[in-house]
């Protein structure tokens, strides 16, 4: 039972670091990027913020986490078409284009 057991963790740990440099490498790139780097959920929430994003749009990266991206950073006449063109992606996969 101990053996089937250390193989197991050992098998995580071998499939999860890969996983782990990746999203490390993935993380230096976006920080390092000289463009600005914001992500969203499916909700509109700013899941991810660098710090172009925050030279450009002026939020620290504190401040524009969990905030909805249309609110902070969209002129309030687009909001709307905004909002509607992503709850249509979300219901059909198709995107405006």
């Amino acid at each position: 039972m101990a053996r089937l057991l250390t193989g197991i963790f050992t098998a995580r740990k071998h499939f999860r670091m890969p996983s782990i440099e990746s999203e490390k490498r993935t993380r230096l790139i976006i920080e390092s990027s000289l463009s600005r780097h914001r992500d969203h959920d499916s909700y509109g929430l700013i899941t991810d913020w660098n710090p172009q994003a925050e030279k450009m749009f002026g939020w620290s990266h504190n401040e524009a986490i969990g905030q909805r991206l249309d609110d902070l950073i969209m002129p309030l006449r687009f909001r709307d078409a905004h909002r509607q063109g992503l709850q249509h992606f979300l219901n059909t996969g198709v995107g405006p284009y």
